[in-house]
């Protein structure tokens, strides 16, 4: 399997204020402020940071913590040298900072702090790894190893201070310097992976020349009914052009893809499936290619049996949402709460029932909107199914 970043920003979404990871999951998203986002003279785009309070807030991350091993790629250029001034930290855990044009990198580790550091040059793109792997911490400029500290060892040290870009309320202030690619890892990474990143910035890019509608943060899969593959596209330039972060292995950018879901535009967490069965079916929610065409993300499916909609079973209070079709209610612990969207879709209906025979009830709050003319309704007989369906103004009772 490929080794995955567990943070990766390319800052292309274009907004100074809402850095998004795209790593998978994409569950750290960075916010900015005082930033300016614009067109990199690399691939895609960049953040700039202009000395005061820019910052790129991305809280208290836990990746690095007790691991015996991290890395670290950074896309940088250093616009002015500045006195000591604040590129990347996590106060008492990992510290990238600069004096004087020198780029210094502290690790806090079990014994001590490790320490590496090497001059760099202003006005241009540099690409930046940071690697500690069997108690060694290695700095790379552009691929090169220029600095090592093999005087301490041990795992990373646990901390709970917010990871900062730029300015660092705690102690630095920010630097003047540009962020083109930021990618962190829990593990080591080799200098293959080191090199293959810097050749391919912001990600593989695709030469399959098809006419694609990709939107940054997809997930694009290839071979999906064989050996699938995965990746997240990271770039979008062209119709036909793309970068994408490799999910896994033996997948190259001539490859042809499909959209299979998405990391956080939840319009996009959907994918159709045509199967042998013969079968079609609809999944919803897919945030992740570990999820795709799951069967906990499938929705409705369309045989020649007719639409099987997929059915979720409550033991406790739910509130409904849209892809919601069949709902199992078991009552056996007490009286369920099963309430509306606040704003339903008209004509949406939803098939309540309740598969236990006891003296307790399902509530079904309106959530605003009336219930056969009543905010709530109660259903009450064991094994009973009632089918509701919205009007546009309030939910009538099949």
């Amino acid at each position: 399997m490929a080794i995955l970043p567990k943070i990766a920003y390319n800052f292309n979404e274009g907004s100074a204020t809402t850095i998004r990871d795209y790593a998978d999951g994409g569950g750290n998203d960075g916010v900015g402020s005082g930033l300016t986002n614009s067109s990199s003279s690399r691939v895609g785009n960049e953040v700039i940071f202009n000395l005061g309070t820019d910052q790129i807030n991305s809280g208290n991350i836990t990746i690095l913590s007790s691991q015996p091993s991290m890395a670290c790629h950074i896309g940088l250029q250093l616009d002015s040298a500045g006195l000591l001034t604040n590129i990347c930290s996590k106060s008492g855990q990992l510290e990238i900072t600069t004096v004087s044009g020198n780029i210094t990198v502290n690790l806090f580790v079990a014994t001590g702090t490790a320490t590496v550091s090497n001059t760099l040059n202003t006005g241009t793109y540099e690409d930046i790894d940071i690697v500690y792997s069997s108690n060694i911490l290695t700095l790379y400029i552009d691929g090169v190893s220029v600095a090592t500290d093999d005087t301490k060892s041990g795992n990373i040290a646990s901390d709970e201070s917010v990871l900062y870009f730029g300015n660092n309320p705690e102690s630095l202030s920010s630097a003047s310097f540009r962020l083109n690619e930021f990618k962190l890892y829990d593990t080591s990474i080799t200098t293959t992976i080191i090199d293959s990143v810097i050749a391919e910035q912001n990600g593989i890019n695709s030469d399959s020349r098809e006419i694609n509608e990709f939107s940054l943060g997809d997930i694009i899969g290839s071979d999906l009914f064989g050996s699938p593959k995965y990746g997240i596209v990271t770039f979008v330039g062209t119709e036909t052009d793309f970068r994408f972060l490799p999910l896994s292995d033996n997948i190259s950018g001539g490859m042809g893809f499909a959209r299979v879901g998405h990391l956080w535009d939840t319009d996009r967490q959907w994918q159709f499936k045509i199967d042998d069965t013969p079968e079609l079916c609809f999944y919803d929610a897919i945030s992740q290619s570990s999820e795709v065409l799951t069967a906990a993300k499938k929705i409705y499916c369309l045989s020649k049996n007719g639409i099987i909609d997929s059915g979720q079973t409550k033991t406790t209070d739910y509130t409904l949402i849209d892809t919601d079709s069949v709902i199992f209610v078991d009552t056996s612990s007490g009286d369920i709460t099963i309430t509306f969207p606040v704003s339903p879709i008209t004509s949406k209906r939803y098939e309540i029932i309740k598969i236990t025979n006891d003296q307790n009830k399902i509530i079904l709050d309106g959530n605003g909107k009336n219930i056969n003319g009543n905010t709530t309704l109660n259903v009450l007989s064991g094994y009973d199914a009632i089918t509701t369906i919205y009007t546009g103004t309030e939910h009538i009772v099949d």
